[in-house]
């Protein structure tokens, strides 16, 4: 055998990809975190609980527990370390994390979670639907629409979607295996 043609399994392991690599095959089961921006958000919370392996919460219970009634006011630090006992348990450990809500949610409190999650290595998601029945979505036409919502998560999520439809979220648990 030759020398250089025998695999190099350490200098694999240390390339820059492997920041990338997926520690577990698609055929284990992953433990989501569904985390709804709206406390009453029925729909979401249908979706989250009708599948085993997958956790819900409510960013409220987030905000209460860093005791932060208005964190647009309260010139909050926007770095939330996960060293309180209880911030770790809301945190948890999931494998991805998927932040549900609509266009006219705060989205501040999650922002801080997501950017938490991220530095934990923690894949993050956002589904964001539209607040009301956008003229777009109605005619199906491909317009470009901000949102202030999506504009805070954008930074920290490695996948965010514009859905038009509240059945999106039960598509992409069902999807990524979530059952």
């Amino acid at each position: 055998m030759h020398p250089r043609l025998t695999p190099s399994v350490p200098a694999a392991a240390q390339a820059p990809e492997t920041r990338f690599r997926i520690g577990a095959p698609n055929s284990q089961a992953r433990l989501v975190r569904v985390v709804a921006l709206d406390r009453h958000d029925d729909e979401t919370r249908a979706a989250a609980c009708a599948r085993s392996n997958v956790q819900f919460s409510s960013v409220s219970d987030l905000a209460e527990l860093l005791d932060m009634g208005d964190v647009q006011r309260s010139g909050w630090s926007r770095e939330m370390f996960a060293g309180s006992g209880r911030i770790a348990t809301w945190l948890g450990a999931p494998d991805l994390a998927i932040i549900v809500g609509r266009d006219s949610d705060d989205a501040t409190v999650a922002a801080l979670a997501a950017q938490t999650w991220r530095r934990l290595g923690v894949t993050v998601s956002a589904v964001i639907r539209p607040a009301a029945a956008h003229p777009a979505v109605m005619d199906n036409v491909t317009t470009v629409r901000r949102s202030p919502t999506a504009d805070l998560l954008r930074p920290w999520c490695t996948m965010l979607v514009l859905a038009s439809s509240s059945a999106y979220l039960g598509d992409l648990l069902d999807a990524l295996g979530a059952s």
